[in-house]
């Protein structure tokens, strides 16, 4: 099945800075973004993990982003999703 999906997230600062995040990915279902989103973190863990923020000395609960960082993005984006984040005044 063809389909897609695409999602917006804005935040601002109480000093009047925000930022904005853009994803979307399209010809899959959210169903089979969910299968990359959980594969790719996966890869990341298991070939990359050199390659993340802060290396083996990092521990605990994290979130995808402060575990995963950068690495996760770019497979993400490999395998075919469209990640854009942006500085706003």
């Amino acid at each position: 099945m063809k389909g897609g999906f695409g999602a917006n997230c804005w935040a601002g600062g109480v000093r009047g800075k925000g930022c904005g995040g853009w994803l979307q990915m399209w010809e899959i279902l959210g169903t089979f973004a969910t299968v990359k989103f959980v594969c790719e973190s996966a890869l990341c863990l298991a070939v990359d993990f050199d390659r993340l923020p802060g290396g083996a000395a990092r521990g605990g609960i994290l979130t995808p982003a402060t575990g995963l960082g950068d690495v996760l993005v770019e497979r993400l984006r490999q395998a075919g999703m469209e990640l854009k984040v942006e500085m706003m005044r």
